[in-house]
């Protein structure tokens, strides 16, 4: 029934009503000119009915004879509908025009995704694929998904494994990432273990070598603490990979000094904005921004059109150029007394990672037109630092 419904629809019928006469001639009649009729019902006082196209331009003979006043009720179909815009150029040939662009997007990539990444952005990995030609508006026939794989490992070296997929116009990216090996400690060179701060010890555990201070002692900087060589009984020298904890009180400084004059970037204020049309992968430029000579400092925005969280492969590129230089701006004491807090408070946070501070002191002002604040810290501390050396064999 589909089929026939689809004949009727792309060949054109017309549907009609008949008054007068006599109806049951007028039927007969038609049957034996072979013109069809379906739909037919009483409507009326008369009869309504559809037939085709050419039969209905044959029906005159039989209404005449049989007495029957035909009407055109309505005009149904594709020729009717062609011939209704047939002077509407524009429409057909933007109807063209759409299955044309239909076919062409489908045979292209739209949109590239990225699964499977935890540690690395999926934007670096897009990047590094869309050198290999996996990119929007790539066709998909040109993407040989075997040979980029392949050479994706190679450009990739920190995934275990890497697989494309073309899903309809996205190209789906799978990785997986290779779990870390951890670092194994070098514990077969010979190094001494010498102090990384000046301090008085407080305690010295020798793992391996020889302890060279006792608790009490004060070192400076660079004295050696565990010696990595050692005698046996014989005067024969071993030489040890040294190793141990040597817990020393320190004195450590935290010094910053803003001046009321610090150098800064400023804008002249010329600018000058160029646009790019995206295209499926396509740049088409608008606008060219101009490039001034001296400094400058250029910004690009890319802003796509999406359809629901899809992002779309349509959107603008937007790069402002703005024309710098460079000058020394005054700023009050209470803003140097910020800038200078901001940068001691960084310093201070690092220095509670690497020791105990077991007391303070800190003094803040004005210094020399500017802000400085300078702190003291009585701290304890592990100064134990390893430092290799080498064996030189002379020969005879």
């Amino acid at each position: 029934m589909f089929f026939v419904v689809l004949i009727r629809f792309l060949t054109g019928y017309v549907t009609f009503y008949g008054r007068e006469g006599f109806t049951e001639r007028f039927i007969n009649l038609c049957s034996r000119d072979g013109i069809p009729l379906w739909n037919l019902k009483s409507d009326s006082g008369g009869f309504c009915a559809c037939t085709t196209i050419k039969g209905y331009k044959n029906i005159r003979s039989a209404a005449r004879r049989s007495g029957v006043r035909l009407k055109i009720r309505t005009r149904n179909g594709l020729p009717f509908f062609l011939d209704r815009y047939k002077y509407r150029w524009g429409m057909v040939a933007g109807a063209l025009f759409f299955v044309m662009m239909l076919s062409f997007l489908s045979t292209r990539i739209w949109y590239v995704e990225v699964s499977g990444n935890e540690r690395f952005s999926s934007a670096s990995i897009i990047e590094v694929f869309d050198s290999m030609g996996v990119s929007i508006g790539k066709r998909k026939k040109d993407i040989d998904t075997s040979q980029i794989q392949l050479k994706a490992y190679t450009d990739l070296p920190d995934f275990s494994w890497i697989a494309i997929n073309l899903d309809g116009s996205t190209a789906r990216i799978e990785v997986r990432e290779k779990v870390p090996v951890p670092e194994i400690a070098d514990d077969k060179t010979p190094c001494n273990i010498k102090a990384a701060q000046g301090g008085q010890i407080l305690s010295i555990k020798v793992y391996e070598g020889k302890g060279e201070v006792k608790q009490g002692d004060a070192v400076a900087k660079g004295d050696l603490l565990i010696n990595g060589i050692t005698e046996n009984e014989d005067g024969t020298p071993v030489f040890h990979h040294a190793k141990g904890e040597v817990i020393a009180k320190t004195v450590r400084e935290i010094e910053v000094i803003i001046p009321n004059k610090i150098k800064c970037r400023k804008y002249t204020g010329y600018k000058s904005t160029g646009y790019t049309v995206l295209f499926f992968g396509f740049e088409i430029p608008i606008k060219k921004a101009e490039y001034p000579q001296g400094e400058y400092e250029e910004e690009i925005k890319k802003t796509y059109a999406y359809a629901g969280k899809t992002k779309l492969p349509l959107g603008i590129i937007r790069n402002t150029v703005t024309v710098t230089s460079e000058a020394e701006e005054a700023i009050t004491a209470a803003e140097a007394g910020n800038l200078a807090a901001m940068e001691f408070q960084q310093q201070y946070e690092e220095l509670k990672g690497e020791a105990k501070i077991l007391s303070e002191s800190i003094e803040s002002g004005e210094y020399n037109s500017g802000w400085r604040i300078k702190g003291t810290f009585i701290c304890e501390e592990n100064i134990a630092v390893e430092e290799k050396f080498e064996i030189s064999q002379e020969s005879e």
